[in-house]
């Protein structure tokens, strides 16, 4: 990772690594149903929003970087 703008890839493939080992070391949990069913939709779900935002942000300082960490916001209509 290059800067703290790229944190986006590095944690999108610690999320998706932990699918794939569960499906090398147990593949008949059939993870990946899971995966389509939970994670992939409600990622789906919040790009659809319209107060969706950019997952790649500027980060101009170190002292920026938990602002990174945020969830996309949703209007309280929109909360499940």
């Amino acid at each position: 990772m290059e800067w703290w703008t790229h944190l986006w890839l590095n944690e999108g493939f610690a999320s998706w690594i932990e699918y794939l080992c569960v499906d090398h070391c147990f593949p008949e949990y059939d993870i990946w149903t899971q995966f389509v069913s939970a994670d992939y939709t409600r990622a789906l779900d919040l790009d659809a929003l319209d107060s969706s935002h950019p997952i790649e942000v500027n980060v101009g300082a170190p002292s920026e970087v938990d602002e990174s960490f945020d969830a996309i916001p949703r209007t309280a209509k929109e909360r499940p």
